[in-house]
């Protein structure tokens, strides 16, 4: 019986740890669809795959600006 309990314990734990890295991960992906014009200006909902595409697009055309204003 103790065998039981422990191990229901551990799994409401482990399930408590994965769902508080699964609402950390939604809260950063929200933060970057708020900041990434592609994303913030898109009068359509996106899904979170999408965000994460249009925010390294994103960084990687600002990257490429900066190179090529400090390269001049």
């Amino acid at each position: 019986m103790f065998q039981y309990v422990f191990s229901l314990a551990v799994r409401l734990l482990k399930n408590k740890a994965e769902k508080q890295r699964r609402d950390r991960l939604n809260g950063y992906i929200t933060e970057l669809s708020n900041i990434v014009p592609m994303v913030k200006n898109s009068s359509k909902p996106m899904d979170k795959v999408s965000v994460l595409r249009l925010a390294a697009a994103h960084m990687r055309l600002n990257y490429s600006k900066y190179l090529n204003l400090k390269g001049e």
